[in-house]
């Protein structure tokens, strides 16, 4: 099984602070990819991260995560 994230974040820079700080503006980069101290995926599962420069209400209308969506259901 294959877990895939997508990763919000404020700036396109994955090393800006802000994203460090507060990642999409309501959920933390380390808790949205599964690496957070109290969010983890377990086992050995392959986990596909995608982050996208798009705050979390964005997510929905993003592109990209359309994109993502249409890979996975229709391979």
């Amino acid at each position: 099984m294959t877990h895939h994230l997508v990763v919000g974040r404020l700036r396109a820079s994955e090393h800006h602070p802000l994203n460090h700080l507060v990642g999409d503006a309501l959920v933390r980069t380390g808790s949205a990819s599964g690496r957070g101290s109290r969010r983890r995926i377990a086992g050995d599962t392959d986990v596909r991260i995608v982050p996208i420069a798009v705050h979390h209400s964005g997510l929905v209308r993003a592109p990209e995560v359309a994109d993502l969506l249409t890979d996975i259901v229709a391979p």
